[in-house]
């Protein structure tokens, strides 16, 4: 392949990487206010929880 024709250049792979990372954070957090009680957790390894918390020190409008 001709090297002007590169799909995947370091800077696409960069923006593909990120926007697919900020969606998979996205579902997560849709899924997590969903289908979660506030204050319940989810042992997914021993290091790694998910827990549903709400933070209730944001400025509000």
């Amino acid at each position: 392949m001709a090297k002007g024709k590169e799909i995947f250049t370091d800077g696409h792979l960069a923006i593909l990487l990120v926007a697919v990372i900020l969606i998979i954070d996205q579902i997560i957090k849709l899924e997590v206010k969903t289908s979660m009680a506030l204050g319940e957790a989810i042992h997914v390894t021993n290091w790694f929880y998910i827990d549903f918390v709400e933070n209730n020190g944001m400025a509000t409008a």
